[in-house]
């Protein structure tokens, strides 16, 4: 969980003029992200579940399909405030480009003929 909020999406910033989180916030609502680490934190108890096999009442397949869906929600809130954050570090430090220049030249046919 740490390498998620910490790494991944570059919150938990003690110096950050957004406290607890890092300075450039594309989402102008401070709560989403605070939310979002809520809900990640749950989520992978959610999944150490099954893991930790704890006994609950449900039926196992029905558990299991449950487990599994809460996984895509934490999977896709993961991805996307991870993307946010790779966005924002390349960006920000001008490494962002629009062209990626070819290993090779592409000379005419009909030069190479004459």
């Amino acid at each position: 969980m740490y390498w998620d909020l910490v790494v991944d999406w570059g919150l938990f910033q003690r110096r950050s003029k957004n406290r607890w989180l890092r300075d450039k916030l594309p989402i102008p609502y401070k709560g989403v992200y605070f939310g979002a680490m809520a809900l990640n934190i749950l989520l992978r108890f959610a999944w150490m579940q099954t893991v930790l096999n704890f006994k609950v009442s449900l039926h196992r397949e029905t558990l299991a399909a449950i487990v599994a869906s809460l996984e895509i929600i934490c999977r896709g809130i993961w991805n996307f405030f991870r993307l946010e954050n790779e966005h924002l570090n390349s960006v920000g430090k001008f490494r962002a480009f629009k062209s990626v220049p070819l290993p090779f030249n592409f000379e005419d046919d009909e030069d190479r003929d004459v």
